[in-house]
């Protein structure tokens, strides 16, 4: 089974579009950061916390990959440090796949020869594996499209929102 390891804006973006409990069904070892859970995620609640605790595995860097992750923040001011962990975390074996909504991580992740997604890549994951109905993904999709705090690149959301309502 891959490995999808988690960022913090897409986890953000997807409990924004209730899907966290169903993005767990899909056929991944879902993997986050110890420290992402501990104080990058203020919005979610203790039970969205805690659900994320029992379906993801959860894991902490060691000493060397917290040198790794000091490295890539100083070559790259604009990540986070979360952002930097995650990517270390995702290089840990060949195969990983790196889930994130920052345009500024998917650069570094795609420089670093990682494959990454955001979100929309999820919908399709959910839709073809027919965990929700056309309906739930274009509530989802207009919940991202209404939501100034969501930057999803507008041209693929638009698409991707034509797509799933003819499929209605």
């Amino acid at each position: 089974m891959r490995i999808l390891v988690n960022d913090s804006s897409a986890l953000i973006d997807l409990k924004k579009g209730g899907l966290l409990e169903v993005l767990v069904e899909l056929p991944f070892e879902f993997v986050v950061s110890d420290a992402l859970l501990a104080d990058e995620l203020l919005s979610f609640t203790r039970g969205e916390i805690a659900f994320m605790r029992r379906k993801m595995k959860v894991t902490t860097l060691n000493g060397a990959e917290m040198i790794r992750v000091a490295q890539l923040q100083a070559a790259s001011p604009a990540l986070s440090m979360h952002d930097c962990s995650a990517l270390v975390i995702v290089q840990r074996q060949s195969g990983c796949i790196l889930l994130a909504g920052d345009r500024r991580l998917r650069a570094k992740a795609e420089a670093a020869q990682v494959e990454c997604h955001g979100v929309l890549w999820v919908i399709e994951e959910l839709a073809r594996n027919k965990f929700l109905t056309p309906r739930q993904i274009v509530r989802t999709l207009e919940t991202w499209r209404d939501d100034p705090n969501i930057r999803l690149p507008k041209t693929a959301l638009a698409e991707a929102l034509t797509r799933h309502r003819r499929s209605q």
